[in-house]
């Protein structure tokens, strides 16, 4: 079952080690959100914002994040094997 936060307002919330697959986050506001630990793969974050977001040891793997925004954001140890990067690269 494919959850979706399709343009939700999500600014500042605690998905700290939320698990999910193919979580449909398209548009969605998730500026200052803390995703540490999340395990999020094959999601799509596409013209997502996550500016200022922790992504610290969340597994994105696969997922597509085409054009979204991750500035600020707090990536270490962050995974991201597979996935469809804000400039159309895949990342190794």
């Amino acid at each position: 079952m494919t959850r979706t936060f399709f343009q939700s307002r999500l600014l500042r919330c605690d998905l700290r080690g939320a698990v999910g697959e193919m979580v449909e986050f398209t548009q969605a506001n998730l500026r200052d959100a803390n995703l540490s630990s999340a395990i999020l793969r094959q999601s799509i974050f596409f013209l997502a914002d996550l500016s200022g977001a922790n992504l610290s040891s969340a597994d994105l793997s696969q997922s597509v994040l085409r054009s979204a925004n991750l500035g600020n954001t707090k990536q270490t140890d962050t995974k991201f094997t597979g996935a469809m990067m804000p400039d159309n690269s895949i990342h190794q």
